[in-house]
Parts: C-alpha cells; sequence; structure tokens
C-alpha cells in the first residue's frame, strides 16, 4: 500500500471518528415521552457509521493507534458512563416487570452496546490500548453495571453480548488485564451494606463472568436453570466461555481460581452435565447443549494447561474419571454429526493438557480405565478406512495423551505390553499415517513412533 493510500485511509478514518463523535452526542431526556429527543441522530444512522468505524479500526493498527491519540478509548467510556447515569437516573429496569419508560431505557442500551462494540475494534490486539482501558477502570465501570446489562438481555437488548466481546479483548493475551479482573470491584465493595457477606464484598468481574457459565445453583434445580440461558442465549455464554479460557491461562488467575473454589465448582458442573446427558440421550444430539458442552471441555482445557490447574483437578479424581471415560466413551456418538466435531476436539484438547505433566504419573488411577480400552481403541479408529470421521486435530491429541502418559510410567508401559493386539494396531496407524504424509510433518507420526519406541524399548 503506498503512502498516498495510507494518507487516504487516515483521513478517511479520522473523519468517520469525528462523525461517530457528532452522531452519538446524548441529549437525557426528562419528559414523559418514552423516545429520546427527536433531535438525536437515529440510531439506525448511528449503526452505520459505528460500523464504518469498526472497518477501518479492524483493518489494522495504525487507524487504531490514529483513534486511541484522538482520545476515542476515553471518549467511549465516558459516553457509556453517562448512558448508565441516565438509566439509573430513571431508577434501572426495576427487576423483569415492565419499566413505564421502557423503550427510552432500551433505546439506551442499544447507544451503549454500539459504544462497547466500537471499544472492542479498538482494544483488539492493542496492548496499550488494554492498558488504557484498564487505566480507565472499565472493569469497575462493567462490575457496577453488571445487573443492569442483564436485565437489558431479558428486554432483547444485546448490550451484555457487546460488553463480554469487549471484555474478551480486554483480557486477550494480555497478563496485566488478566490480573485486573480478579481484583475487588471499588464500585462493588463500597456499595454492599454492612450485613451482607464476605462474597459480596469480594465480588470480582471474573467471578461475576463465571457465574453465567456455572451458576452458583448449577448443581441440582439449577442445572434447568443453565439450560435455559444457554438457550435463550448461546452467544453470550460461548462469549462468557471465550473470557475464563483465555483468563485461565494466566497463572494469577487460575490460583485465585482454584483458591476461590471455583475449578471444583466448574468440575462438578461438568460431571453433573454429562451425567444428566447420560440419562437424557436426547440432550446430547441438541447443537446448543452440544455447544456448550464444548466450551465447557474448552475452560477444563486452559485448567488443565498449567500444573497448579492439574493438581486442583486431580485432587477430586472421582468427578475427574468420570470426565475423562466419558469423552474417550462418547466421543463416537458425539461425532456421528458434524456440528458436535467441536466438543470431540475440545474433550480431547483437555485430555492432552491434563497429561501433559509428571502429576498424571501420580495420579495414574484416573487414567487406567481409559488407558486400558477406550483410549487405545478410539486411536484405532483412525486406520484408514476405519471411519468417515477420521479427524487428524483428534489424532494429534490422542497420540499426543498416549505418549505422555507412557514416557516414564512403566505401569502404563506394561498395560501396553499385555495387549500385543493393541500394539500391532498401533503400528498399523503409524504405517497409514506414514504413507499419507506428503511434504509436512505429522505430529500423530512423530507420537506414536515415541510411544512404540518407549514401549519396546
Amino acid at each position: 500500500m503506498d503512502s498516498s493510500e495510507n494518507s487516504v485511509r487516515t483521513s478517511l478514518c479520522s473523519n468517520v471518528f469525528d462523525l461517530y463523535k457528532e452522531a452519538v452526542e446524548f441529549r437525557p431526556s426528562y419528559s414523559s415521552v418514552m423516545v429520546l429527543d427527536t433531535h438525536v441522530v437515529p440510531v439506525s444512522s448511528i449503526r452505520r457509521i459505528a460500523t464504518a468505524l469498526k472497518v477501518l479500526l479492524d483493518s489494522g493498527s495504525a487507524l487504531r493507534q490514529l483513534v486511541i491519540v484522538k482520545q476515542g478509548l476515553h471518549f467511549g467510556v465516558t459516553a457509556i458512563k453517562e448512558l448508565f447515569h441516565a438509566i439509573r437516573m430513571e431508577g434501572g429496569f426495576g427487576g423483569r416487570s415492565k419499566h413505564p419508560r421502557e423503550e427510552y431505557l432500551t433505546a439506551l442500551c442499544t447507544r451503549i452496546a454500539i459504544h462497547f462494540d466500537i471499544l472492542a475494534s479498538l482494544i483488539g490486539g492493542e496492548v496499550n490500548a488494554q492498558k488504557l482501558a484498564m487505566r480507565e477502570r472499565v472493569q469497575e465501570l462493567l462490575v457496577a453495571n453488571w445487573t443492569t446489562m442483564r436485565m437489558a438481555t431479558y428486554r432483547g437488548s444485546s448490550v451484555f453480548v457487546s460488553a463480554l466481546r469487549f471484555l474478551n479483548n480486554y483480557v486477550h493475551q494480555n497478563e496485566i488485564t488478566k490480573t485486573s479482573i480478579i481484583a475487588p470491584s471499588a464500585t462493588a465493595t463500597t456499595s454492599v451494606r454492612a450485613d451482607e457477606s464476605a462474597q459480596a464484598r469480594s465480588t470480582t468481574l471474573f467471578s461475576l463472568v463465571f457465574t453465567l457459565v456455572v451458576p452458583n445453583d448449577s448443581i441440582g434445580s439449577g442445572a434447568s436453570r443453565l439450560n435455559r440461558e444457554t438457550h435463550m442465549n448461546p452467544v453470550l455464554y460461548t462469549t462468557a466461555c471465550c473470557i475464563l479460557k483465555s483468563a485461565l491461562l494466566s497463572v494469577e488467575c487460575q490460583l485465585w481460581a482454584i483458591k476461590s473454589g471455583l475449578i471444583t465448582r466448574l468440575l462438578n458442573d461438568v460431571q453433573h452435565r454429562l451425567r444428566s446427558y447420560a440419562q437424557t440421550k436426547t440432550a446430547r444430539s441438541d447443537p446448543i447443549e452440544t455447544q456448550s458442552l464444548s466450551q465447557l471441555f474448552g475452560v477444563l482445557a486452559s485448567v488443565a494447561s498449567r500444573d497448579d490447574g492439574r493438581h486442583a483437578l486431580y485432587s477430586h479424581s472421582t468427578a475427574l474419571g468420570y470426565i475423562v471415560e466419558d469423552i474417550c466413551t462418547t466421543s463416537l456418538d458425539r461425532e456421528s454429526s458434524s456440528t458436535t466435531n467441536n466438543v470431540v476436539e475440545s474433550g480431547y484438547l483437555f485430555l492432552r493438557n491434563l497429561s501433559l505433566s509428571k502429576v498424571s504419573k501420580s495420579n495414574f488411577g484416573v487414567w487406567e480405565a481409559a488407558l486400558s480400552d477406550h483410549l487405545l481403541k478410539r486411536l484405532l479408529m483412525h486406520q484408514e478406512g476405519s471411519s468417515p470421521f477420521n479427524n487428524p486435530v483428534v489424532l494429534r491429541y490422542l497420540s499426543c495423551t498416549l505418549w505422555s502418559l507412557v514416557f516414564d510410567n512403566q505401569k502404563a508401559r506394561t498395560m501396553l505390553l499385555a495387549r500385543p493386539s493393541i500394539l500391532r494396531g498401533l503400528e498399523h496407524v503409524l504405517a497409514t499415517r506414514k504413507a499419507g504424509i506428503s511434504f509436512e510433518s505429522d505430529e500423530s507420526v512423530e507420537n506414536l513412533e515415541r510411544v512404540l519406541h518407549l514401549v519396546q524399548q
């Protein structure tokens, strides 16, 4: 791209941002009319301007830096604060009952959602912008208005999803911003009453997001509530899981989640859901339920990416053993539909991450049933022509899991040596994969070669 074209794009972005600032100028309405001031630019026009600005921001870092220099991030956060203040001045949504100025409040939420969408594009992949957002105390802004956004969701507003998408970009690959979401919110701490619980006093943005995925009462009667909310807005649920998957890769966030008991709740919730699915076979064919399970496995995979998380998971060996066996034994049913491929990959990604540590050797009892039967049979299904659902990603995860379990583990090697038919099958899979390699190396081939070498040495 030459300098003249860059200059045109820069000028265009600057002008579109200035137009956006002018279009979204907010004038609170205190009359009895349940709409925004008629002199305000229609929201349909604002959406078009915002879409144009987002396209420009998403096209490159230089334009994002331009808008940041023009105080775009501060402008967006300030605008959101003003709009939330206007909602509070009206008394908020008042639970699920209809507010006399419902349309006005919903219109305000629409504008907030647009601002969050712009901010999400502005900080995406920009470490300095993420830090600027933290200095604007966006984490406290989200905590303070969490309930308002949830209530708006029941009115069909997308503001909560937009806020979560912004939060996902806020914590993406940034240890500092990830740590900020486990700090108790000053806003929440100063707003609670003296007689409220310590848990209420230590409200964090992380815990609020976690409750979207695993409600406090998710075990037992709460499971139906979780299912209802997932079906109501699967995009919201998926985005919340993405935030957790990213945050739990952080050492600080993972340790905090372990100490807060959230990992235990997550593990118990997954086990409860799998038991429920075993009783109601139709749940496994529901694409929304399947997708939500895929997301949960992804969250567990992040937990299992560090030894602290693995130790926390292995401390609940009964629940963990059930989950490991379920992933191995029911993956065939899930693979029978293309809509369930993600849950299979996420499940085996979790198993791979869980196995990649010496911790797995000292907790080998969790793996014995799976390794002695299900895991090996699942691996052998990838012989050429034996399965219409041959998935190289799953094979890579499976072969890595097997190698991790066999390495420096005499008990696992003895188990394989006692089953010569399985070893012959692994040799056949290896030969088949080698025959199919073109110019690229195959990680699964390397893993299987390591396994056979360790067993036969």
